[in-house]
């Protein structure tokens, strides 16, 4: 048996053994959040007659529970994801209890970092990477009832339900960074539409009903594109297609123009895209354009004529002499039939911004001294040994390992003075320990010590409690590292995270050998 293999099965002993003891140090813990209210007699002696499941995985389940919800809601979906669980019953039990666990996550919905800006090492940059874990409320729901999908159909689609109609999507200033993504909730609304409604159903133009209430919440110019999904597969003939279209324009006409950052961030792409792809629907469906038309171009004349975010004067838009939006429009399309009738177009000059306000915040990293300092120091010994071919010996000679452990001594004493915020300091000091963890030799003292020393940074509770979502991107990145992929180096870290008496690190350890090389969002 080779040494990887030996050590990977030690491993598994091993998180196992500590699986169990987590259960035990965290019953207490998990007796205090809310749970499922337990059925009675009937539900017990179902329990009883339910096949054996495996003790590792009930172990993982039991542990979950009592870490704060959006990790618990994703071990339990990772868990049903991984093919291990194979009683129907139980993942229809845990997507459900993923389901009700979001909903104690710190954050609600999605964002993503708006287009067009400079935003490497930014507090936005990091921001909008924890977003991409999908570990605000409403992903996680999503996530749950794609799974339940496979599992339950008309479950899933019970779930969905439950999702407000009209989402929670707040105007945002010209001074934020970050933007709505909603894309996943219309794609999993397409989704439980096409599958869970069956022929009979959607003879009665069931399926459409379902929808019509989604159309009419639309607010935002986010969900411009994303809400042309629903349109498309729903509208599958003729006259279905006509009334969903009608529909559409009449919510397009409604859209007030209170959010000018969430509207720039549209404008130049998605927002034209969406209506070019809704123009060529209409010629293939045989629909008239002209409602949507007079719609979309009122709606680019109201937001035209609102304030504007300072980046817009950057971007390109039509000029005086341009005659409208859907001038430039018919360029694009100029495929659609002319013998249709064109609606006057709004002229550009007569949606003149109201006024410039201002613009998208960014936060830069590594700016006080002593983070400048530690950044330059930690570039330097990576790109250093990243671009010299060298033994693992060169890469441990004596002089570089003094100037790591130099650098390590610097790190442990930065306390994050200056800094203007303890998230700040904590994702640039994660940043620094993953620039040398990426290239360091994984053997070795100094390998060791590095490791160690930012698994214990991870550890202290305050990190992890500030932004859940943050503190596991980190995480992700340590478990996703070519550096520790497989073998030895594997079986390293992994044992490194079970044994460091930190719950959420143990779990997701422990998840690694049920679903090896878990990989995040």
């Amino acid at each position: 048996m080779s040494s990887a293999c030996h050590s990977l099965r030690l491993l598994a002993v091993l998180l196992l053994f500590a699986c169990g003891d987590l259960t035990n140090a965290t019953a207490q813990q998990a007796a205090t959040q809310t749970r499922p209210a337990q059925t009675d007699a009937p539900a017990r002696a179902a329990q009883t007659k339910r096949p054996p499941r495996p003790a590792e995985l009930e172990a993982l389940v039991v542990d979950a529970r009592a870490l704060p919800p959006e990790y618990a809601a994703d071990v339990l979906l990772r868990l049903v994801e991984s093919g291990k669980i194979t009683e129907r019953a139980w993942r229809r039990e845990l997507l459900d209890e993923a389901f009700r666990t979001a909903g104690g996550a710190q954050a609600s919905i999605k964002r993503r970092i708006a287009p067009g800006l400079n935003y490497a090492y930014t507090r936005e940059d990091y921001e909008a990477r924890a977003f991409g874990l999908n570990l605000d409320t409403l992903s996680l729901r999503l996530r749950a009832i794609n799974a339940m999908l496979k599992v339950d159909k008309h479950k899933a689609r019970e779930l969905f339900t439950e999702l407000p109609r009209k989402l929670p999507l707040a105007p945002l200033t010209c001074n934020d960074a970050l933007v709505y993504d909603v894309a996943d909730f219309y794609n999993t609304l397409v989704r439980v539409t096409s599958t869970t409604f069956n022929a009979e159903e959607k003879a009665r133009d069931e399926d459409v009903l379902f929808v019509m209430p989604y159309i009419d919440a639309m607010s935002t110019p986010a969900q411009i594109l994303p809400t042309i999904w629903i349109v498309k597969e729903a509208g599958d003939t003729p006259s279905r297609f006509a009334l969903l279209l009608h529909a559409y324009s009449a919510t397009l006409n409604k859209i007030e123009a209170k959010d000018s950052r969430s509207f720039l961030a549209e404008e130049n792409g998605p927002g034209r895209l969406a209506f070019v792809a809704l123009l060529t629907l209409c010629k293939e469906a045989g629909v008239a354009q002209d409602e949507l038309r007079e719609s979309f171009d009122a709606y680019f004349a109201r937001y035209g004529s609102a304030n504007q975010c300072a980046e817009s004067v950057a971007l390109s838009r039509p000029s005086a002499s341009d005659h409208s939006f859907l001038d430039n429009v018919d360029k694009q399309e100029h495929d659609v039939e002319s013998n249709q009738q064109t609606i006057e177009p709004i002229h550009t000059e007569d949606a003149a911004p109201a006024k410039l306000e201002g613009a998208a915040k960014l936060t830069p990293f590594f700016t006080t001294p002593t983070a400048q300092t530690l950044f330059r120091t930690a570039q330097a010994l990576r790109f250093g040994m990243a671009d010299e071919p060298q033994t693992e010996e060169e890469r441990n000679e004596p002089k570089r390992v003094e100037q790591l452990n130099a650098w390590l001594n610097a790190m442990a004493d930065w306390r994050g003075d200056g800094e203007a915020s303890e998230s700040d300091y904590f994702n640039q000091k994660c940043v620094l320990y993953q620039l040398l963890l990426e290239v360091w030799p994984t053997k070795g003292p100094a390998a060791d010590t590095l490791l160690r020393q930012y698994i214990a940074f991870l550890r202290e509770p305050a990190r992890q409690q500030e932004n859940c979502a943050e503190w596991l991107l980190h995480v992700k990145r340590l478990l996703d590292s070519p550096h520790y992929s497989n073998g030895v180096e594997r079986a390293h870290l992994l044992t490194e995270l079970a044994s460091s008496g930190e719950p959420v690190l143990r779990v997701y350890a422990a998840l690694q050998i049920v679903r090896p090389q878990t990989k995040f969002p």
